[in-house]
């Protein structure tokens, strides 16, 4: 006869160590970024993903989504309309909303960030290509058989 054995399976999640935060402002934005990752592993935080999220995250996370998931949008668009006007009428463009919606809430949005980085110091615009023809002068010279001389710079001392 053999025994079977009754042995659980455990889910264990190993952390990297943590450095010990300075100040109490420290150890309160450690934890609530603990709590705010919590959230978004949960099942329920999950499911607006990657709704909200910069391009870069978005593309990430989707690769590790299912097909259901990644669809979740167009099922729900197919089930219930669009999710803000409720229309089935128009067809299915993003983020479960008609072309109408989802254009109006792009506008939106975009009006809002111009409005917010107003004040924000843009970084000046640069000359690319005058950039990169100087850099690569006297590697040009170089080739062609010239000679180059390259002035060094004095380094300032922090």
């Amino acid at each position: 006869m053999s025994r079977k054995s009754k042995a659980t399976l455990v889910r264990t999640e190993m952390l990297a160590p943590q450095s010990i935060p300075q100040s109490v402002e420290a150890q309160l934005a450690a934890i609530i970024e603990r709590k705010v990752a919590d959230i978004l592993a949960s099942q329920r935080g999950g499911v607006l993903e990657p709704f909200f999220q910069p391009a870069d995250v978005s593309t990430a996370i989707r690769k590790q989504q299912t097909v259901p998931q990644q669809r979740k949008w167009t099922y729900y668009f197919a089930e219930w309309g669009c999710l803000r006007c409720d229309t089935k009428e128009r067809s299915h463009v993003s983020h479960g909303m008609c072309g109408r919606c989802s254009q109006r809430v792009f506008q939106r949005l975009a009006t809002i960030i111009r409005t917010h980085t107003k004040n924000e110091t843009m970084p000046a615009r640069m000359d690319a290509v005058g950039l990169a023809q100087t850099a690569l002068a006297p590697s040009l010279k170089l080739l062609h058989g010239e000679t180059v001389t390259v002035k060094k710079t004095a380094r300032r001392m922090r």
